[in-house]
């Protein structure tokens, strides 16, 4: 009588252990990724769509004054509310000849300056884009913010569109100055990555909210 039996070497147990262990998370649902980082997903899957790259498109002249559009600004901006109405810093559509609006879906649509506020640095934009197009942010109470929360920054550093970054509130209550001079008070800093191309772009809160927009940065 001839026994066949199939040796088990650590290895094989390992793998057959990692098998049902994986069956099982799958079976309970349990996810690879930690609750943070689910929530840092779930916040870019529901509200990235909302942000928009801006450009602002100046005019140039040839040899024989013949006008040549030339994109002088790409930054960021995202809806606030769904008539098309988009907020982003005042020195992004400054001195703007022509305003380019990109949606996430990559349409483009020419965008209007309805309102603007250099001693904030703060710009409204509106677009005429079919509704179902729109996603919009909603604000949360900035009175609520606290040192040490964490926010995430989305926008369009150096051109690459829908770019998350994550981190904290380092502090409140800084100062800085606008293009005109003027002193803009209460300001948040973050330690979340923000590049050029980035401004205009919103600060969320760790409910996918908006505290705050991403302005300038403080260089070395």
């Amino acid at each position: 009588m001839i026994f066949l039996v199939n040796t088990i070497t650590p290895l094989k147990f390992f793998l057959f252990f990692l098998v049902l262990v994986l069956l099982f998370q799958s079976l309970l649902g349990v996810s690879r990724f930690s609750e943070e980082e689910q929530e840092n997903i779930r916040i870019y899957r529901e509200k990235s769509s909302a942000v928009v790259n801006i450009s602002n498109i100046g005019i140039n002249f040839d040899f024989f004054y013949r006008p040549i559009p030339t994109e002088s600004v790409s930054a960021t901006g995202f809806m606030i509310d769904d008539s098309g109405t988009i907020l982003t810093n005042f020195h992004v559509v400054e001195n703007a000849k022509q305003l380019v609006v990109t949606l996430s879906d990559n349409s483009q649509w020419p965008g209007k300056l309805i309102g603007r506020d250099p001693n904030s640095d703060l710009a409204v934009i509106r677009i005429d884009a079919p509704v179902d197009r729109y996603n919009v942010l909603r604000f949360a109470d900035s009175d609520d913010i606290v040192v040490g929360q964490k926010v995430l920054a989305l926008g369009n550093p150096f051109g690459l569109r829908q770019t998350l970054t994550t981190g904290i509130i380092s502090a409140l209550g800084r100062t800085i100055e606008a293009r005109n001079g003027r002193k803009i008070e209460g300001v948040i800093q973050t330690d979340a990555a923000i590049n050029p191309g980035n401004s205009g772009g919103p600060l969320l809160d760790a409910e996918g909210n908006v505290i705050g927009i991403n302005t300038a940065i403080i260089g070395a």
